[in-house]
Formats: C-alpha cells, structure tokens, sequence
C-alpha cells in the first residue's frame, strides 16, 4: 500500500508541475522538480524494499520525467551567449523586503 501510495503521490505533483500554463497554483508546482525526483528516489527504494513492481516501474518513470528538464543543470551546461563578466563590470542587485513593501503600498493609501 505504502509504494503505490507514494507513487500515486508522486504522479498526482508530476502531472500537476506539467499543468502550470492552467493555473498559476500548478505552475508553483514545477518549481519542486528537484524534490519531486528525489521523491522519485525514495519511492523506487520503497518499490524495491516491498517488492511491487507495479510501483517501481511507474516510480521510475516519474523520477526520470522529473529529471528531464534538471538535465541542463545536472549536466552543468552553460547558457547560450556571452554570460562572463569583466573586472571592470559592476553587478547591481535590487532587492526587496515583502513586509516593507506591504508597508509602502498601506501608507500610499
């Protein structure tokens, strides 16, 4: 029960990841690829340990789709175009706190 649970857990997040042009919900969920394929991983080791082989192979399938658009980065291929930077360039990085900008926008009002 436990494997296939898992696996079903794991399929319900994949298809999910992959529905992220419906909804903006889904599309948070493509931003766990990383975590989903590890928890791929872990339902293979449950599948092997219980024996189901129902639960390994769709186990295993879903860790291998969740690792297909990690390829990139696990193979550390670098991004087209011109990306290295000089001594003489300078990098300026913008960041924002939520609260403060939640306290901004209340004093606009």
């Amino acid at each position: 029960m436990l494997p296939i649970g898992l696996a079903a857990l794991l399929l319900t997040a994949t298809l999910g990841s992959f529905l992220g042009a419906w909804s903006w919900r889904l599309y948070l969920l493509s931003h766990l690829r990383p975590q989903l394929a590890v928890l791929g991983l872990v339902s293979v080791i449950v599948a092997i340990w219980t024996w189901s082989r129902l639960a390994l192979a769709l186990s295993l399938l879903l860790t291998f789709t969740n690792l297909i658009p990690l390829a990139p980065y696990l193979a550390g291929v670098r991004a087209a175009g011109n990306l290295s930077i000089d001594a003489h360039d300078r990098i300026h990085v913008l960041t924002f706190s939520l609260p403060l900008l939640a306290e901004l926008a209340f004093r606009a009002r």
